[in-house]
């Protein structure tokens, strides 16, 4: 069984993946075109799956590295 090593990666990645599907699914009308000639939604898509991998990759690093809490600096 898997065990959450790191709770904010947990947060961040899930909070991540979410906003990148998020906007996929509200940018499903815009016409996306090809590379050559580019449509409306070719750059808003493109990056909402970019950022849902990224909140993936951070996921799955919460269940691989722990971290411990930074330290606060002293005054």
């Amino acid at each position: 069984m898997l065990a959450v090593k790191n709770t904010r990666d947990l947060v961040a990645g899930s909070m991540l993946a979410v906003v990148g599907l998020t906007t996929a699914y509200l940018g499903r009308g815009l016409s996306f075109g090809s590379l050559s000639r580019m449509g409306s939604g070719f750059l808003p898509n493109t990056l909402s799956w970019v950022v849902v991998a990224l909140g993936a990759m951070i996921l799955l690093r919460s269940f691989v590295v722990a971290e411990e809490a930074p330290e606060w600096p002293r005054l």
